[in-house]
């Protein structure tokens, strides 16, 4: 979770920051290259993770909390969230969904 916050993270919005990688290329190689893999695709949108964030919303009740709210402010809410089983789901979702990034990356390979 603390590599989210710092963007000391694999996901293509740092990685091709750093092969200077212009941004509309830094895409999810998950969701055929439609979107940029940002920290936002990556906790709410992307196709990869949607059965656990699933999971996650309906265990925090997030559907309700965050229903007419936009994807930012989702993401803003949840990144700044001080309840500790808030905090605490976050990143055990967080947590799953890197080592199932790792794990399909690998086998894409």
């Amino acid at each position: 979770m603390c590599k989210l916050r710092i963007s000391d993270h694999p996901l293509r919005i740092e990685s091709g920051r750093h092969s200077r990688t212009p941004l509309k290329d830094r895409t999810c190689e998950f969701c055929n290259h439609l979107y940029v893999e940002n920290e936002i695709h990556f906790l709410l949108d992307c196709i990869l993770y949607k059965d656990e964030r699933q999971a996650l919303f309906e265990t925090l009740q997030l559907e309700k909390i965050c229903k007419n709210t936009s994807k930012q402010d989702t993401f803003r809410y949840l990144m700044a969230c001080k309840n500790e089983y808030v905090v605490d789901k976050l990143c055990n979702y967080v947590c799953r969904c890197f080592k199932k990034r790792e794990e399909m990356a690998t086998n894409s390979k």
